[in-house]
């Protein structure tokens, strides 16, 4: 039987979307006076949006998402420039589009990530299988609530970027990473959130190093020892999700 489009679901996920992208580039925006955490802020907007429309999906669902982030992507193409926020000055129509194009393959991953955690629990059990999908699924959330903290909330609180705030929100992002996966897989599964943990740090770290450039031996000291410390506190929150669950 064909399925109907749930058009709902759309609206709701695309002016949520709208919302989260233009607000979140808005705060960020008009902090920075360059692209790197404004583009993380957009990012994480679109990857927030799959996740929503993934979970308030009555299916599992791929076309909904995908019209969703295909109208947030239009709207923000065309009100960004009118903002006239300092973060985006120097970034052109043709790069701006590239950034939007990127924000809707991450709004289905977000929207994957978002069917998992919707997902029916399983009887929690030892398990010698690696559940990869999880994995991914943990990586996804754990570099969308990264982003979304470094980029807009750590801004507030802060005015600017001051890394010690930033490697705050990066471990925060590990830290609901791992109490995620613990909580809603299937299985005992504080691998996985160790791995989903690992794969956060490896996304964000390259992140900050290639948007921030940072060069300087002591910053990546920094860097090295917030990734270290953030793998605990993933394995830390995926402890605390499993007995969340169990409970």
């Amino acid at each position: 039987m064909r399925r109907s489009l749930q058009w709902g679901s759309v609206v709701i996920s695309a002016l949520i979307g709208i919302v989260l992208v233009l607000g979140l580039s808005y705060i960020s925006g008009s902090k920075f006076a360059t692209p790197p955490f404004p583009i993380m802020a957009i990012l994480s907007g679109f990857i927030v949006t799959g996740i929503i429309a993934g979970i308030i999906s009555k299916e599992k669902t791929i076309l909904e998402p995908g019209i969703a982030a295909i109208l947030v992507s239009i709207v923000t193409a065309f009100v960004l420039p009118w903002m006239q926020l300092k973060g985006f000055t120097d970034m052109q129509p043709a790069s701006l589009w590239l950034v939007l194009a990127n924000g809707v393959l991450m709004t289905f991953m977000g929207a994957w990530a978002g069917e998992h955690i919707q997902g029916e629990e399983d009887t929690k059990a030892e398990t010698s299988t690696i559940e990869w999908g999880w994995i991914i699924c943990g990586g996804v959330i754990g570099v969308a609530v990264s982003m979304l903290l470094a980029s807009s909330v750590v801004v507030l609180l802060s005015g600017g970027f001051k890394l010690t705030y930033h490697l705050i929100a990066f471990v925060t992002g590990l830290f609901c990473t791992g109490i995620l996966v613990g909580w809603r897989s299937p299985g005992v599964t504080i691998r996985e959130a160790a791995l989903a943990g690992f794969l956060t740090v490896i996304i964000d770290i390259d992140a900050i190093m290639l948007t921030l450039g940072l060069e300087n031996e002591e910053l990546s000291m920094l860097l090295m020892y917030g990734a270290a410390i953030g793998i605990v506190v993933a394995l830390i929150g995926g402890f605390i999700g499993e007995k969340i669950q169990s409970n």
